[in-house]
């Protein structure tokens, strides 16, 4: 995937991040939107939350690339990941901001991102009957597009 190779046996390496963010999508993208609405928004959402925290992780172990394979690589990418989690959550619009400062995205969060940040939280506490439109061909691709300006910051060398 990249001139820097990321060991997939760590299990929060940016590599892994990645592929684990397209398998999300390209879940979500398999499903019926009249069947599995919802469902297909949470893998919507946790595949953009995947990406993007690749992409911050990516950026804060890359002064340390030296160091990969040694105990102090590996403390920092716990560290980093910690870092990441404790700061932004789930939250895609706040990844969105930080992400964008470096990446060739929209400077501020698509509407969508919202929605998928609204989605997490009613799946995780739902309330009753309440809807939560799913995203339109036209978002899915600005979606799609996103990620692919992600993995091609991170493939560059």
């Amino acid at each position: 995937m990249s001139d820097r190779t990321y060991a997939f046996y760590f299990a929060s390496s940016v590599e892994t991040y990645l592929a684990h963010a397209k398998n999300f999508v390209d879940a979500a993208d398999s499903l019926s939107d009249a069947q599995f609405g919802l469902t297909k928004q949470v893998l919507y959402a946790h595949g953009v939350e995947l990406a993007i925290k690749a992409f911050l992780l990516d950026k804060k172990l890359l002064p340390f690339e030296n160091e990969r394979g040694t105990t102090a690589f590996n403390k920092r990418l716990v560290t980093a990941r910690n870092q990441l989690k404790t700061e932004y959550q789930h939250r895609i619009s706040d990844l969105w901001r930080a992400a964008a400062v470096e990446l060739p995205i929209a400077k501020i969060p698509p509407e969508w991102c919202a929605r998928l940040d609204g989605t997490y939280i009613a799946n995780k506490y739902p309330e009753g009957a309440i809807a939560h439109p799913i995203l339109g061909e036209e978002e899915k691709s600005e979606l799609r597009n996103a990620l692919i300006a992600i993995a091609g910051a991170l493939t560059r060398s």
